[in-house]
């Protein structure tokens, strides 16, 4: 990277985040519209819709980013896995047979996609992925997703196989590090 490229990087970034927190604001807008509720775009009050409906938001904002400029943004280090892992804890579906809200599926396709694409941009992430415990929370997630699919799954429209897809691809990436293959190990079945 030359030195003229760090410096476009360096001012190309911010704007790019602060298009991002824009579009945000429009997109929480428009759930609060969607809801009965009339929000002005700028206004910075709540905006309407569910903190889960906003967290998805904003993950699937920054899957785009991975998707769109992985050369641009595969120098930084994704700075939030503590609270990405934190969300995909927290909506792993239940046991079989126990309804798992719509929601909570697509955050967890959301998260999963997140963890898969920011490790593929950047060995650094993946490396501060394995350091936060990333791989016991990635580990979890697949088996309670494997545990709720059977014969009837759909394989293209269930957020089980969808994630587990993410999840799958994440592990066998991350498994190229030896701390990761040392933080796998616990996690297999005995």
């Amino acid at each position: 990277m030359t030195s003229l490229d760090k410096v476009l990087t360096q001012f190309y970034i911010p704007r790019m985040f602060e298009q991002i927190q824009v579009a945000y604001e429009v997109l929480t807008a428009a759930i609060g519209e969607a809801s009965g509720k009339k929000v002005d775009v700028v206004e910075t009050t709540d905006v309407g819709g569910t903190d889960n409906e906003k967290v998805l938001l904003m993950l699937l904002a920054q899957c785009m980013l991975c998707d769109r400029f992985p050369e641009e943004i595969g120098g930084y280090k994704y700075p939030a896995y503590p609270l990405l892992l934190r969300v995909m804890r927290e909506v792993l579906p239940p046991q079989e047979g126990q309804q798992w809200p719509d929601l909570h599926g697509r955050l967890l396709v959301a998260c999963s996609k997140l963890t898969y694409s920011s490790c593929l941009i950047s060995p650094l992430n993946a490396e501060e992925l394995i350091s936060e415990g990333g791989i016991a929370v990635i580990s979890d997630a697949l088996t309670a997703c494997l545990h709720r699919v059977d014969p009837l799954t759909d394989p293209v429209g269930s957020h089980e196989m969808a994630s587990i897809g993410w999840l799958a691809h994440s592990l066998s990436g991350l498994a190229h590090f030896e701390k990761a293959l040392d933080a796998l190990v616990p996690c297999l079945p005995q």
